[in-house]
């Protein structure tokens, strides 16, 4: 649920103002025991601006990611190179009960 409004916001604010359209990616790693997700665009957004903003989207991942993992969790926004934002969530991952991710 957390990427939802992460997708959403980088069509709305992202692809969407662009005259030809854009890419969204999504990516997913294992790095030791945390969970890496990112979402990126090239769209006309600007990190700087984003991070700035009080949009919903944002401050309720950022509210949930907080009640869920308090300290243990990270958010980060950042540009792309060539033009674009990604937003990325580090979290402590859980394996299942056969261990795999």
């Amino acid at each position: 649920m957390a990427l939802q409004p992460l997708l959403e916001n980088a069509i709305v604010h992202g692809i969407a103002p662009r005259a030809g359209g854009g890419t969204v990616g999504v990516a997913a790693r294992v790095v030791g025991e945390r969970l890496v997700l990112a979402v990126h665009d090239d769209g006309v957004g600007s990190a700087a601006r984003v991070r700035a903003g009080v949009g919903v989207g944002l401050t309720n991942t950022r509210a949930r990611l907080e009640r869920l993992y308090g300290a243990a969790h990270r958010f980060s926004v950042g540009d792309v190179a060539g033009g674009g934002v990604e937003v990325a969530l580090e979290l402590p991952l859980r394996r299942s009960v056969g261990g795999a991710p």
